[in-house]
C-alpha cells in the first residue's frame, strides 16, 4: 500500500493491484471545524477523481467530528452524488465504533448517499470482516 495523502485528520493509502483505498480518520478530527471538514472533503473528491478506486474501506473508529444535518446535505450534494455519478465504486465498507451522536450523524449522511441505496455500502466493527466483504465475488 502506498500513502497518497497524509494529513493531521486523515490518511489515504492505495493498493493499485486491487484498486483499493484505505481511508483512516484520526482522533484529531475532534479539533476540526466545519470549514476544515469541507476542505478535506473537497480534497477527497479530487483525489478520488484522480485515482478512481473500485473498493474503499473508510475507518471511522477515531472520527470525532459531528456532521450536522446541513453538512450532511452538503456532503451528499457536493461529494457523494457527483462521485457516484462520475466515478462509481464497486463497494465501500465503513469501520465504526464512535460515540452514539457521531455515529448517528455519519450513518444518516451515508444512508442518504446513492451508493448506500444501491447496496454498495456496509458497516463493520472488524477490519478483517470489512475487507472480506469488499472483495468477495470480485
Amino acid at each position: 500500500m502506498q500513502i497518497i495523502l497524509n494529513q493531521v485528520y486523515k490518511t489515504i493509502s492505495y493498493d493499485p493491484t486491487r484498486s483499493f483505498w484505505l481511508v483512516r480518520w484520526t482522533k484529531n478530527t475532534e479539533l476540526m471545524d466545519d470549514k476544515e471538514f469541507q476542505e478535506i472533503m473537497l480534497l477527497y473528491r479530487s483525489i478520488t477523481e484522480e485515482y478512481n478506486p473500485d473498493f474503499v474501506l473508510i475507518d471511522l473508529r477515531e472520527f470525532h467530528f459531528t456532521v450536522a444535518p446541513e453538512m450532511q446535505v452538503w456532503i451528499n450534494e457536493t461529494i457523494n452524488i457527483p462521485l457516484e455519478k462520475n466515478f462509481p465504486v464497486k463497494r465501500v465498507a465503513f469501520l465504526c465504533n464512535a460515540s452514539f451522536f457521531i455515529q448517528l450523524s455519519l450513518e444518516q449522511t451515508i444512508d442518504d448517499s446513492p451508493a448506500h441505496k444501491d447496496n454498495k455500502t456496509r458497516f463493520f466493527e472488524l477490519e478483517t470482516e470489512a475487507e472480506k466483504w469488499l472483495f468477495e465475488n470480485s
